[in-house]
């Protein structure tokens, strides 16, 4: 996991937070991924309910914050959240 701010292009003071989770699991076909927050939907079989990422992409908007995913089949996932932070002068 890596975390880091990211200066707005912008200027001022409020800056993002990037929060960069990659994994070297299985990866992800297109289809799963254009899947991906839909609610019951999940690639774990039985042992998922398929509702962590949707409640995940919630809160991420919720806090005005954007997902991006990047995944490659048998080489793994990258999740990238940006998160809106007010730097104090």
């Amino acid at each position: 996991m890596k975390i880091r701010t990211i200066q707005n292009q912008s200027g001022g003071n409020i800056r993002r937070l990037l929060i960069q989770i990659t994994d070297t699991g299985q990866g992800m076909t297109k289809e799963q991924l254009s899947r991906l927050g839909e609610p019951y939907f999940t690639t774990k079989g039985r042992e998922g309910r398929g509702l962590s990422m949707m409640t995940a992409i919630q809160i991420i908007k919720m806090m005005n914050g954007r997902l991006t995913v990047e995944s490659k089949v048998n080489m793994g996932t990258s999740f990238y959240i940006y998160l809106p932070i007010k730097i104090s002068q």
